[in-house]
């Protein structure tokens, strides 16, 4: 039995009280919400005196009322088998009696199940699930071009695929289905619904990245995310895991668009709200087969191996991306996009900025560094410190740890390169040619400037 003290009715008193009018009113003016899990049973009248009664006079009011109530039982529903049995209990919107919820709410505990609802888990229609097989694409897939075909198995009589907001339907012939769909540029849900000659469904999803008529690409191995071999992330939950690890770069064409589209190991995240990235700082440069190593842009601590023509920055703080010549001039803002599901960032250019450049006849060099304020580092490169340093950067300089990845040379100047030592590389990972080790190639310890491998684009 739970029994409220203080119920305010508004009614005269001499009245008889009425067990629905003291519910509504309970709910109105008393502090305490009443569920209809309780039963009223026993109602006590008794006049208001002192400060009780000057408070009923605001609502006019001169009685209080006590309410004995009892709880019900919970209600309870049968289920002849495992699959009439629902997953999670059942919280109803929108039911809660006449009150705003939020205690009720507060407790986790559901109301009573609507009847239609409990008859149609118990003992409704059920209705044949049809064996579904996606074969084609692989989740998490690249496109070649800006369509593809879903192909699969099932004993339905319909399938059905809805992707960019359009559905395509197809009967299966001799249990196989193939139905081509155009996709849209960036990240594709792919629904493929099977159904039977009873109405009954079967689902499956797979996610595809379109960004456009691939023209080649370069793979990198994963778990290199540490420059020389050195290299250790910083504490910050933000740096999780492989955010900085490059393990694929492809490049597209897509009408005036060159799309250059990096796959990363991690989780592509956006904790500082740039846009669509905030930790990443990309390099691609495009440049010519031969020729001496000639500085890459400022702030990388790093030459590139050829001659370079322009470079694609993919940074999606301060304005940064887009294309640059090599005096630094910016060619051309970027457009950024990435498919969280299948680990990609996007860095679109428009074709004119290139100057002509033949994308399939171009040297490619790939860097990924970690972005940073423009009073952080040179260029938007965050340095890399020495172990040293970073495991004890002293009083006042906690966030050095937290924000900065350790393993390199120097310490934090707070003015210009804000390092002491730039004489190693500010890169997490790079792509290498056959035959090269990262290791080796960004060990500032043999040679200073590191140099970055330009290659020829790979298919």
């Amino acid at each position: 039995m739970l029994q409220i003290r203080k119920l305010v009715v508004g009614r005269t008193s001499g009245d008889p009280p009425d067990i629905r009018e003291i519910h509504d009113r309970f709910v109105e003016f008393d502090e305490h919400r009443l569920n209809e899990r309780y039963r009223p049973t026993v109602v006590h009248t008794r006049p208001l005196t002192g400060r009780g009664l000057w408070e009923a006079r605001r609502h006019r009011t001169i009685e209080e009322h006590v309410v004995l109530l009892e709880r019900l039982p919970p209600p309870r529903l049968s289920f002849t088998s495992p699959e009439r049995r629902p997953a999670r209990p059942l919280l109803w919107r929108g039911r809660w009696p006449s009150t705003s919820g939020s205690h009720w709410q507060s407790t986790h505990k559901p109301v009573e199940t609507p009847a239609v609802v409990a008859q149609r888990y118990a003992s409704g229609a059920h209705f044949s699930v049809p064996t579904l097989t996606v074969t084609a694409p692989p989740n998490g897939s690249l496109a070649s071009q800006s369509s593809v075909a879903v192909t699969g198995t099932t004993n339905g009589q319909l399938v059905l695929v809805g992707v960019a907001g359009t559905v395509y339907t197809a009967a299966p012939q001799n249990g196989a289905f193939n139905i081509t769909v155009p996709l849209a540029l960036g990240g594709n849900l792919i629904t493929v619904v099977a159904q039977a000659a009873d109405g009954g469904t079967n689902m499956s999803q797979v996610t595809v990245a379109d960004f456009g008529t691939r023209l080649g690409g370069f793979t990198d191995p994963a778990g290199d995310d540490n420059g020389p071999g050195s290299y250790v992330y910083p504490t910050n939950s933000a740096y999780v895991p492989g955010a900085f690890d490059l393990t694929k770069l492809d490049v597209f064409i897509n009408g005036t668009q060159a799309y250059f589209v990096a796959q990363i190991a991690g989780q592509v995240t956006n904790p500082f709200g740039g846009d669509h990235i905030s930790l990443q700082h990309l390099n691609v440069y495009l440049g010519s087969a031969s020729g001496n190593p000639v500085p890459a842009l400022p702030g990388t601590n790093m030459n590139v191996a050829t001659p370079w023509s322009v470079v694609i920055v993919g940074d999606g703080r301060f304005n940064s991306a887009g294309a640059y010549a090599p005096d630094g001039t910016k060619l051309a803002s970027a457009t950024l996009i990435t498919v969280p599901q299948t680990h990609q960032i996007a860095v679109g250019i428009p074709l004119s900025a290139l100057n002509g450049l033949d994308l399939t006849k171009a040297y490619y060099g790939t860097a990924m560094f970690d972005n940073c304020q423009s009073n952080e580092g040179i260029g938007f490169v965050r340095p890399v410190y020495s172990l040293a340093f970073w495991s004890n950067p002293g009083p006042g300089l906690s966030f050095i740890p937290q924000f900065y990845f350790g393993g390199g040379a120097g310490q934090a100047t707070f003015t210009g390169a804000n390092d002491t030592d730039t004489s190693d590389p500010n890169a997490i990972d790079i792509i290498v040619g056959p035959g090269q080790s990262q290791s080796e190639v960004l060990n500032w310890h043999l040679h200073s400037p590191c140099v970055l491998p330009m290659l020829p684009l790979g298919q």
